[in-house]
């Protein structure tokens, strides 16, 4: 039909081709000139910094872009402790002021929490608290530094007289030697013969053999306290070492 060829002919389809990219230009043109509107409308900066942004999206390459915004940068430095608004792009990001107090401030408070502390102890807490022995059964294995750590990190702050008993399967070592003596408290290091078994069964009954060998220790030296059993897998509170003393 009629119709037909004249959808088909050369010229209606080229015609149909240029409107299709005046409608694409238009359209990147209409956004880009919008994005130029709402920038130059909702910007939180300055005069000099919003021409220069201006400038910089026209493509326009002068002089007066360069020395705009070294004086802009120069300007924000001067004024940092008065202004805290930086732009990125078209939004404005707020600094906040250095969250972190003064350290010479943090450390007095800290000393009257501890004299505050001390004090409390001495007038609510117990008159003639007794020595605490604290029996820990171990073994070498990966984690046992990381857990006889956090053991020895607890016993420090123990407000106590504490002794620690130390008793390691499989015969005493210099690392674990090493790592309690670090401590600064008073420890003994026994070492066991048996290694620790794979099987759970097996080393429970030979964690029981190791809390007895200390107990036996105890005895032996006619050692005067509370005895506390503390395994090293285990996490430990000061406050345990409170109440025992009740």
């Amino acid at each position: 039909s009629s119709s037909d060829s004249s959808l088909k002919s050369p010229a209606s389809i080229f015609w149909l081709v240029l409107h299709g990219v005046c409608c694409l230009i238009s359209l990147v043109l209409g956004f880009r000139f919008s994005r130029l509107v709402l920038f130059l409308l909702f910007s939180t900066t300055n005069s000099n910094y919003s021409s220069t942004s201006l400038f910089h999206e026209l493509g326009v390459n002068v002089d007066v872009q360069a020395k705009t915004r070294s004086l802009s940068l120069d300007r924000n430095l001067s004024v940092s402790s008065s202004s805290s608004r930086v732009v990125v792009g078209r939004h404005g990001i707020l600094i906040r002021p250095w969250p972190h107090p003064n350290a010479s401030e943090v450390m007095q408070a800290h000393k009257i929490m501890e004299i505050v502390q001390r004090e409390q102890r001495l007038q609510y807490g117990v008159k003639s608290p007794r020595s605490v022995i604290v029996v820990t059964p171990t073994y070498v294995r990966t984690f046992q530094t990381l857990h006889l750590t956090g053991v020895m990190h607890c016993l420090v702050n123990v407000p106590y007289n504490v002794v620690w008993i130390v008793v390691e399967a499989g015969g005493a070592t210099n690392e674990t030697a090493s790592l309690i003596g670090k401590s600064g408290l008073k420890t003994v290091h026994i070492g066991l013969r048996e290694k620790m078994s794979v099987l759970w069964d097996d080393r429970h009954k030979l964690e029981a053999k190791m809390r007895l060998r200390a107990l036996r220790y105890v005895r032996e030296e006619k050692l005067d306290g509370i005895v506390i059993f503390a395994d090293d897998s285990n996490m430990h509170s000061v406050e345990v070492f409170d109440e025992v003393q009740k």
